[in-house]
């Protein structure tokens, strides 16, 4: 699992390592292959929605909460005695082995399970940011409660992103623990908004539209995580190519181009961001260049159904 950490966000890399103890390929079972749904949110936000509204549903991924440390402590100790993983909203604030401990609030997923000598973490999540380099981990903790507070959702970007984080709409987050757990759930509802390739051009158009805004680029993390999740479709397609002709012929005529124009993304959005919308228009065209390339290389699953 480490050798994905590259193409992995924190929700994706937390959920795979779950699906890794519990289940069978989770390469799979987290390919959200060329999807995305972007539901229209107020202040000119929007959702970004990954996966199919079904996902947690057929992954087994029930979501929980609590008001307090100890009832938190208590049913996530619970599940990890059933031999059941556990997905832990957090902070990074809290997190000794991530690079943005003790610095700002910042939300990370994460995975821990019971060993014979204690809690060890799962953490698959290789990335860089301005404070350091984040590498996979795996590490026994003695404290899990220090671990367990979420990041707060006064936020709304982070609290829209943790809500469709599992491909339907969990609804307000409000609770100061949060975690995921195994166990049956039905599905929530699907969200709505423009979906695929569309998706794409409504991006396109809101920064043509609020080039000058600061505002409009509070969501740049979140394109960076569209585009992880396009290095983990491409990789998967690579990984295919020996047995599944579709995929070679995917990969020879759009890998690379996808690959190389998302990782293009999120530095554009960060420059328009500084420099008051000189490079919105760059960003713009990108985003449509990209929707062109989605639609091609993948005509009928670039939509989230």
């Amino acid at each position: 699992m480490r050798a994905y950490g590259d193409v992995f966000t924190c929700y994706s890399a937390a959920v795979a390592a779950a699906l890794a103890v519990t289940g069978p390929d989770w390469r799979d079972a987290i390919d959200p292959h060329l999807t995305l749904t972007l539901t229209d949110e107020p202040d000119d936000l929007f959702g970004f929605v990954h996966f199919a509204p079904d996902f947690g549903a057929r992954a087994r991924l029930a979501r929980a909460s609590a008001e307090s440390a100890d009832e938190a402590v208590g049913r996530i100790t619970a599940a990890l005695g059933r031999g059941e993983p556990v997905v832990v909203a957090g902070d990074t604030r809290w997190l000794p082995w991530q690079v943005g401990h003790g610095g700002d609030p910042a939300p990370h997923w994460f995975t821990v399970v019971a060993r014979d000598e204690g809690v060890e973490v799962l953490d698959a999540l290789a990335m860089r940011n301005t404070r350091g380099e984040q590498r996979p981990v795996r590490t026994v903790v003695d404290d899990l409660r220090g671990l367990l507070l979420s990041v707060p959702v006064h936020d709304p970007v982070i609290a829209l992103r943790e809500r469709y984080a599992l491909g339907d709409d969990a609804g307000p987050v409000t609770h100061p623990y949060r975690w995921i757990e195994s166990g049956e759930r039905p599905a929530g509802p699907a969200p709505s908004g423009s979906r695929g390739p569309a998706a794409l051009r409504t991006l396109a158009r809101h920064f043509r539209d609020h080039a000058t805004n600061p505002d409009a680029y509070r969501q740049v993390d979140d394109l960076w995580s569209v585009g992880r999740h396009r290095a983990f479709t491409v990789r998967r397609w690579t990984e295919r190519t020996d047995s599944r002709p579709a995929a070679r012929d995917r990969v020879r005529r759009y890998g690379d181009d996808l690959r190389r124009l998302w990782a293009q993304v999120p530095p554009r959005a960060m420059y328009a961001a500084t420099t008051g919308g000189a490079g919105a228009g760059a960003l713009s065209d990108l985003l449509d260049e990209l929707a062109d390339l989605e639609s091609a290389a993948s005509p009928g699953e670039g939509v989230a159904t």
